[in-house]
């Protein structure tokens, strides 16, 4: 876990709930290029909803996204041990914003969180976040969403290793 601070994870054994942790993942094109994502493969537990799992995955996910890519299984009697395909929505960035980024964090909105809130704690002007995320406004209304959070990766590499570099150094 290098790519958190010792000031958010002092111990590496364990991890405060409710401690905003950074996780590198590559950013693919599904659905014949229909949107940005990442498949995460979640071995169901005894008595796991889709409910359950999207709260586990900070509301990272949804349950409507988890219908949509494990249609095989009912929402709330999910066979103990079945792999489900838990997706992630990410961003590559807009180039009608900016071409200075690309690279990206997926950050679930917290109830209690707000625009000054995350540009402090991020260290983005809101005026950048807000650009990237036009739709924002109704999502910090209602305390909960995704927003693109855009960093600087200022190597000439794949996307993959710009992600991990990114929140190997600079989260």
């Amino acid at each position: 876990m290098d790519y958190n601070t010792r000031d958010t994870i002092p111990n590496l054994d364990s991890v405060i709930a409710g401690t905003r942790i950074n996780i590198p993942f590559r950013c693919d094109c599904l659905e014949d290029g229909d949107f940005l994502g990442h498949d995460f493969q979640y071995e169901v537990n005894s008595g796991d909803t889709y409910g359950r799992i999207v709260t586990n995955y900070s509301d990272l996910t949804s349950i409507d996204m988890l219908r949509r890519f494990n249609s095989r299984y009912p929402e709330n009697n999910i066979p103990t041990g079945v792999n489900l395909s838990v997706v992630v929505n990410c961003s590559c960035g807009d180039r009608d914003v900016s071409e200075d980024f690309g690279v990206f964090v997926t950050y679930p909105l917290r109830s209690e969180e707000n625009l000054t809130y995350v540009a402090t704690t991020t260290n983005v002007s809101a005026e950048l976040i807000r650009r990237y995320n036009p739709d924002m406004d109704a999502k910090f209304s209602a305390g909960e969403g995704i927003i693109y959070i855009p960093g600087r990766a200022w190597c000439s590499c794949s996307l993959v290793m710009c992600l991990l570099y990114f929140a190997r150094y600079n989260a």
